[in-house]
């Protein structure tokens, strides 16, 4: 914890402001990578490290800057190229499609209590009510820079280093990675096996329409008297194949069948996507969800791989966002990062 005595008074890091992630649930600080980040004072000095271990990013966050190693150029951080530690990881990889790269700021907003030097310190629980960014106990980094400007730069020297991270493309092959995205491919397969379930209660007909597999294991279920619909033992092509059979089912399950198909490469919108054939839209899925749980095999091969996964995300959301089923998908508070 940050703390330092200026003219008699002791400066302390009170807290942060609050950021809830539920349970179970990956965030971006879980598969961002560890970087350090330099100062315009030091950066010409270290860049010979970064172009030995082939790094080709450099941030200066303080300048708002980003230094290309590959390209030999200083450019500009954008806001948007910076995300706080609580997103969500499925969301930071969607934003990473726009950027180089994301720095992942590890500290949000901190807040300081200032007291006479020897004075019981107070903690944020200790304020008046929960609104305490507006409590005179306590300031915020930016309230400090013009009170005690030593204290801020100091603060932001010890935490320099340990601040931020950075998201690259490759972190995306991580196993943690794996597991933010495979809750969404699950939740696509249990709100798919809703909605066939609820077009075709009976499961009986439904036996010589699935693989082999599928109905000698449903049979195996009938046999010890456990009640289990069928739609909850198939596959995705299982499901494929029903649903390609049926335009009421297709329409049930978020296809849209009276517009012409749209070609993946050509997709601009949710919309064009879901105009895909069913047999398009489940290879999709289908190649996302083996490169997510085979561990030997890379999510991407390469940046343009990114684009696919995208839009493999994107059908996911909307699929789940939107489907007329019981079926929901779990998410956490966090600020306005997830809304930008």
């Amino acid at each position: 914890m940050f703390s330092i005595e200026v003219d008699g008074k002791d400066i302390i890091e009170a807290g942060m402001t609050a950021s809830l992630v539920e349970r179970g649930v990956t965030t971006v600080e879980e598969i961002a990578s560890d970087i350090t980040v330099e100062t315009s004072d030091s950066l010409e000095d270290n860049l010979y490290k970064y172009r030995a271990r082939e790094e080709r990013y450099v941030p200066v966050p303080e300048d708002g800057k980003y230094y290309d190693v590959v390209e030999d150029e200083t450019r500009l951080l954008t806001d948007e190229m910076v995300i706080q530690r609580t997103v969500k990881a499925e969301i930071a990889v969607q934003r990473l499609a726009h950027v180089p790269f994301l720095l992942v700021d590890r500290y949000p907003e901190p807040y300081f209590s200032v007291t006479d030097s020897g004075e019981t310190k107070p903690t944020l629980d200790d304020s008046p009510d929960d609104n305490f960014k507006s409590s005179a106990d306590f300031l915020s980094l930016g309230e400090l820079d013009d009170e005690y400007p030593e204290a801020a730069d100091q603060y932001r020297l010890e935490k320099r280093d340990k601040r931020y991270l950075i998201l690259l493309p490759s972190d995306i092959n991580k196993r943690e990675a794996r597991k933010a995205f495979y809750p969404l491919i699950a939740e696509f397969t249990r709100g798919m096996a809703e909605e066939i379930k609820k077009e075709y209660p009976d499961s009986e007909p439904l036996v010589d329409q699935v693989g082999r597999r599928t109905a000698e294991a449903w049979n195996e279920e009938m046999d010890s008297e456990v009640e289990v619909h069928i739609s909850e033992l198939m596959n995705l092509t299982d499901m494929r194949n029903l649903i390609e059979n049926s335009t009421q089912l297709a329409s049930r399950c978020g296809f849209i069948t009276d517009k012409e198909t749209v070609p993946i490469p050509e997709v601009e919108s949710m919309e064009d996507f879901r105009t895909h054939s069913v047999e398009l839209v489940f290879n999709q899925v289908k190649d996302f969800r083996n490169r997510v749980m085979h561990p030997n095999r890379p999510v991407l091969n390469e940046r343009e791989d990114l684009e696919r996964v995208i839009i493999s995300l994107d059908y996911l959301y909307e699929f789940i966002s939107e489907l007329d089923s019981d079926v929901e998908v779990k998410t956490e508070t966090i600020d306005s990062e997830e809304s930008r």
